[in-house]
């Protein structure tokens, strides 16, 4: 039972509708603002108006209307289902979406969320029982047929959903037993839909492997035993997240090539070609090539540069001189500061970056060896 805004967002617009139409309230608008006006007449406590009859009248008027339009008979009454997956349609995940989307069962957003979202989780959880095909001869289609465990009440009745497509895979329509179901996209029937997509994926639906899919096509249904909470396992569907950050001047970038693959090999005749088309039709046109500036001169050599140029040109002079010539190069304009910044700005992927780090010692290092002397000294005279 939904209590809090972020369970009615868990349910499709069918499911939000469906709630608010039993309370006589509008139900137009997008999906957050179903799950917002759902929460509201859930705090409020809005009484159902409809009685239960009324409901399964114009649920049932909506169920014969969605066969006349699908030109078939109930499913539910038909007979003589194949425990076939060589015979399933080819639907793939881009024409689940569309068919979701086209129903306007849930927002844009849940095609980057659906792996987090019921209908995903229903499937993963094995709530889908076995599915059973039927070709339509003379129309090109495919009926589904399965079972789906209710999330609530596991131990009550499944529910049973039935899914039209053409061979191909596009989804035409689909029909649930629960509430939402007459909305044609509620989770129960998207459930459906991914274990449809996961064996086209896993290659299940290849005539070849017909045993092996068999097998898997009556076996993913898990049974729910009770057990104590302490002996129970969690688990949450999560996507990983990427890293949205990335470097300024990236590799990737660099080697982006806009053109297609057969032409981005310039041979020197394709390239004279070019430039007598070019020729012909303006002869007084003018191209401009540009390269990339080199480096600049500006950029400061890095430390261990200076220190080893000063070594090799003063052999026998002493420390204190040394570094007094050490600490005399060591002075910086604010263009070859600029520069500086300019060229490691990639860090990592600079070698600039790399060079100029070189023997550098961050204070807490500096800290972190005195320390260690200082033991080490304290140590050798006890």
């Amino acid at each position: 039972m939904a209590t809090h805004l972020e369970d009615f967002l868990e349910l499709s617009c069918g499911e939000l509708q469906f709630y608010l139409k039993q309370r006589g309230l509008p139900s137009g608008g997008t999906h957050s603002d179903l799950a917002a006006r759902a929460l509201v007449a859930f705090e409020h406590k809005t009484p159902i108006r409809d009685s239960a009859e009324s409901q399964a009248k114009s649920l049932q008027n909506e169920h014969v209307e969605l066969l006349r339009t699908c030109g078939i008979k109930d499913p539910l009454s038909m007979v003589d289902w194949e425990d076939c997956v060589t015979k399933w349609p080819h639907t793939n995940i881009g024409q689940i979406f569309s068919f979701i989307l086209g129903k306007k069962a849930f927002d844009t957003d849940y095609i980057g969320q659906y792996k987090i979202r019921k209908a995903y989780s229903y499937f993963k959880s094995g709530f889908v029982h076995t599915v059973y095909s039927k070709t339509i001869h003379g129309q090109d289609k495919v009926l589904l047929f399965a079972s789906v465990t209710p999330s609530q009440r596991i131990r009550e009745e499944p529910h049973k959903v039935w899914i039209i497509c053409k061979s191909p895979g596009e989804i035409l329509g689909a029909y649930c037993s629960c509430t939402a179901g007459y909305s044609q996209c509620c989770n129960h029937v998207i459930a459906l839909l991914y274990k449809v997509e996961f064996a086209n994926q896993k290659g299940f639906t290849d005539p070849s492997c017909t045993d092996k899919a068999c097998v898997w096509n009556n076996t993913s249904k898990k049974d729910i035993q009770p057990m104590k909470l302490k002996d129970m396992v969690f688990q949450s569907h999560k996507v990983v997240k990427e890293n949205p950050s990335y470097a300024i001047n990236s590799k990737e970038k660099q080697n982006f090539d806009p053109r297609p693959e057969s032409l981005r090999v310039v041979t020197e005749e394709s390239k004279q070609k070019f430039l007598a088309s070019l020729r012909n039709i303006n002869p007084d046109a003018v191209i401009h090539i540009s390269y990339a500036p080199p480096t600049s001169d500006d950029v400061p050599p890095s430390l261990q540069i200076i220190a080893d140029d000063i070594s090799s040109k003063n052999n026998g002079v002493d420390a204190d001189e040394l570094v007094r010539q050490f600490l005399e190069q060591l002075s910086f304009n604010d263009s070859s500061i600029k520069e500086l910044e300019k060229a490691t700005r990639d860090q990592a992927n600079s070698s600039i970056w790399k060079e100029q780090r070189k023997e550098c010692m961050s204070s807490k290092v500096i800290t972190a060896k005195r320390g260690w002397e200082e033991t080490r000294s304290a140590t050798a005279e006890f």
